[in-house]
């Protein structure tokens, strides 16, 4: 059997190395020639239509590179930031535990003064008579208590007054009576005028 012209093959090849069974060619010819009529035709595209296609593709893919760009940048500068802010949370939480431990030594020192401050008011409260402790206003804190105590005392509100008797002679009692007959007429002259 021979092999018509009308097939084209893809690849050269002889034909006569596989005309031995005569049944076999033919039918391998024929699925050969139907494979070729299903096949679709190869598509030509036209070279405009290619450029503006590659040249779309390429700036897409320029966009594509520059907004994967931007985001490693961005998560790098986010990056940074939660870096800094672990910084700024660091050294706050380091302020705060100074503060802390300044507030607990302050905390003691006051306690320490109040206690202090009450043994200085009870003091001075002993040293004001009965009649005038009520005088001393209630609502008042121990601090300001002593500064009122203070302010009191010295506008001379609990001091003792002492009261002159009436009919006392004038002359100071601590003088001492000089005796007149050791004088001599000098001195007992000026004892007359009160000079000496």
């Amino acid at each position: 059997m021979t092999v018509t012209k009308s097939i084209k093959f893809r690849f050269p090849m002889d034909i006569q190395y596989f005309a031995e069974d005569s049944e076999t060619s033919a039918e391998t010819v024929n699925t050969e020639t139907q494979t070729e009529t299903t096949e679709k035709p190869e598509i030509m595209i036209p070279k405009t239509r290619f450029d503006e296609v590659n040249t779309k593709f390429k700036d897409v893919q320029r966009q594509l590179e520059e907004l994967l760009k931007e985001k490693q940048d961005r998560e790098k500068a986010e990056a940074e930031k939660r870096g800094e802010y672990e910084r700024l949370y660091q050294d706050t939480t380091k302020q705060a535990e100074e503060f802390k431990t300044k507030a607990e030594t302050t905390e003691q020192r006051v306690q320490q003064l109040e206690s202090v401050i009450s043994q200085l008011l009870d003091a001075k409260l002993e040293n004001i008579p009965e009649d005038f402790r009520d005088l001393i206003p209630a609502n008042f804190t121990v601090e300001q208590k002593l500064e009122w105590i203070a302010t009191a005392e010295k506008k001379g509100l609990f001091a003792k007054k002492t009261q002159q008797q009436i009919g006392d002679d004038t002359n100071a009692p601590d003088k001492q009576k000089v005796d007149l007959n050791s004088l001599n007429p000098m001195q007992l002259f000026m004892a007359g005028y009160g000079s000496k």
